[in-house]
């Protein structure tokens, strides 16, 4: 029943929740019944989305266990135990961060700015902004080159 429900509250996209209360159920009533497995699949994606990485790999490593899967569903089960693990190391083990304002003429008051990518050489940055002018939705694509 758990199983039956936790399927149609994915299918039909509503209630979240829901959805994972009925599959933990699922498992916990039937840990090792193949007829289960798919919860775990899905356990582990959700619960890598939310940041729980330790439950996330003890549902990932259980799907596995149960053999003779669906190779597609084999690498992305072991794609979520590697994400989780280098997730998990680069936690430990952050890389030093210190952003420094490039100035007015590319940090703008009121806007939005993200994901900037420098080039290889570092002559060029490219960044998304939003916000200006006229305090508008729309995303806008910037580039600015170093001048000596």
């Amino acid at each position: 029943a758990h199983l039956a429900l936790a399927t149609n509250y994915q299918i039909f996209g509503k209630y979240y929740d829901k959805m994972l209360y009925h599959y933990e159920q699922a498992v916990k009533s039937s840990p090792d019944n193949r007829k289960v497995m798919g919860a775990y699949y899905t356990l582990a994606g959700e619960n890598l989305k939310q940041g729980k990485y330790d439950v996330a790999k003890q549902y990932a490593e259980k799907f596995i266990s149960f053999g003779e899967i669906p190779e597609n569903y084999t690498t992305e089960a072991q794609r979520i135990i590697a994400s989780i693990n280098f997730a998990k190391e680069k936690m430990a083990n952050p890389l030093p961060f210190k952003p420094v304002s490039l100035g007015s003429k590319i940090n703008k008051d009121g806007r939005l700015q993200y994901f900037p990518v420098l080039t290889a050489d570092q002559n060029m940055i490219f960044f998304t902004a939003i916000g200006l002018p006229k305090k508008s939705h729309s995303e806008d694509i910037y580039i600015s080159v170093k001048m000596n």
